[in-house]
């Protein structure tokens, strides 16, 4: 679950996974690679309880909450607004969404996150104050662009993908790669930035995926994307676990697309990166190859190759 750049897993989407039902994700029609996803699965409330104690990182970039656990008679019984459903809730309780606020107040982060619903009837809880509540404050905490209050049994709905646990992972990264597109695109608190040599690393390694090589042979290393949040907390997705709905072989037009919306200045990198390949390969001094006059080149192809050598 870290952001360690040695960590085996430290590239991919990090799912966590909160079901009762232990629902698998290994679905091929909805993942097309399902181990670039890196799950972290909470099925019930004790095992809630010790994640949180334990201080283990919740640094996911997707959500998965099922709502009701009424197969986990260690959870909270749920009684408290009878009059709304006639006979009250019997089994059915709300865990899934206090478990999913407390993760996420528990352990604050600004990287991009999306939670999806994973339930067979949002209908459930759509009137019932206290879950309204912590959906309320889960829609805060992932999108501050909207108020917590706005029609928070219509964000439950909405927010519902079904039950099917692999479908709905496939939407969510669908949504992930959307937030992390529009936070690059924002100047204000939800921005991001990602590393120029990453980026255009990946580029050229989907250009040479989209000429017939192999993704062994390119090396899965070099589509890693290195971002870093307003609040200077670095991060890594590789476009591979970015792409796992789909199975990046099959999305390289939508992979370039996706890079094309997350890059800064697209044309002067490429126009450095060719810089600093013939200062390391053709041993030219820097100032020499550069003309005179084109400072923000000279600054930038120094920082390309300050990165490639580090």
């Amino acid at each position: 679950m870290s952001n360690c750049p040695n960590c085996q897993h430290a590239d991919h989407v990090r799912v966590l996974h909160i079901d009762d039902m232990s629902k698998s994700l290994l679905d091929a029609k909805h993942l097309k690679d399902p181990t670039e996803i890196m799950r972290v699965p909470i099925k019930d409330w004790m095992a809630a309880q010790v994640f949180l104690a334990d201080g283990q990182s919740a640094d996911c970039h997707v959500l998965l909450i099922d709502i009701n656990f009424s197969d986990d008679d260690g959870a909270p019984s749920w009684s408290q607004y009878p009059s709304s459903r006639g006979g009250g809730f019997g089994k059915s309780k709300p865990t899934g969404l206090f478990i999913g606020l407390s993760a996420i107040g528990t352990h604050a982060s600004d990287i991009p996150r999306v939670v999806r619903v994973v339930t067979k009837d949002p209908s459930t809880f759509a009137d019932d104050p206290a879950a309204l509540t912590a959906a309320g404050l889960i829609r805060a905490a992932l999108d501050r662009t909207v108020g917590p209050w706005e029609d928070l049994g219509a964000w439950l709905r909405g927010n519902w993908k079904g039950d099917n646990h692999a479908e709905t992972c496939a939407d969510a990264l669908d949504g992930l790669r959307k937030i992390i597109v529009r936070r690059m695109a924002t100047p204000d608190r939800s921005g991001l930035t990602v590393n120029p040599s990453t980026h255009l690393e990946a580029t050229y390694a989907l250009e040479e995926l989209k000429k017939g090589r192999q993704l062994g042979d390119v090396g899965r290393s070099r589509l890693s994307l290195e971002f870093l949040t307003v609040g200077d907390t670095p991060f890594r997705l590789n476009l591979k676990s970015l792409f796992a709905d789909k199975g990046l072989e099959m999305a390289l037009e939508e992979a370039s697309d996706f890079l094309t919306g997350i890059a800064v200045a697209p044309d002067l990198l490429r126009k450095c990166s060719d810089y600093a390949k013939r200062v390391q390969e053709d041993h030219v001094n820097i100032y020499e190859l550069i003309p005179e006059g084109e400072d923000l080149e000279r600054v930038v192809t120094l920082i390309f190759l300050l990165t490639r050598n580090s």
